[in-house]
């Protein structure tokens, strides 16, 4: 074989060869690189969720202890007054992140709801913001399986007459 042919083919093999090794080195540079800032994007999504999940939770605790004390809310349970009830959920409802308003008696029987008309159905107990009210007697918050989408993050105040736990009221962000 000719000192030419071996030549050329020498140089094609090193320059394959060459090649191939600048395009491993780059496809391990680059892909380390983007995976190393697609991580980082997603810590610092998932800590802006948290956050904003966080300070939800805080704001609507805070709604929730001032909804509890409200004394004609609670005098209007008493009294059985639906027109008053209706009257204050729907107010409350489009206000400070209040998405809906579901008003419950002591067996969880709704009594009035600030975003629909619907009322008299039964809410299952298994739902943690309209169970602790009533049995702990303290406002929770947390994120529950919702019936309008996947995740809600809900609300439950129990509502005392006199000292008695009258009603709960359940509100929730979608």
């Amino acid at each position: 074989m000719p000192i030419s042919r071996k030549l050329t083919l020498l140089v094609t093999f090193t320059v394959i060869l060459l090649v191939s090794l600048l395009g491993i080195t780059a496809y391990f540079l680059f892909s380390s690189s983007s995976d190393q800032q697609a991580r980082e994007q997603l810590i610092s999504n998932t800590k802006a969720a948290q956050e904003i999940v966080q300070s939800s939770i805080q704001t609507q605790e805070t709604l929730s202890a001032m909804i509890m004390r409200d004394e004609e809310l609670a005098r209007a349970l008493a009294e059985g007054d639906m027109d008053t009830l209706k009257a204050i959920a729907r107010s409350l409802v489009g206000k400070r992140s209040i998405e809906m308003i579901t008003i419950i008696d002591a067996s969880s029987k709704v009594l009035v709801r600030g975003h629909t008309d619907q009322a008299g159905d039964v809410l299952p107990p298994s739902r943690i913001s309209s169970a602790v009210p009533l049995r702990d007697g303290r406002v929770v918050v947390g994120l529950e399986p919702g019936n309008a989408v996947k995740m809600t993050l809900a609300s439950g105040s129990p509502i005392r007459y006199n000292g008695q736990i009258v009603a709960r009221l359940f509100w929730a962000r979608l």
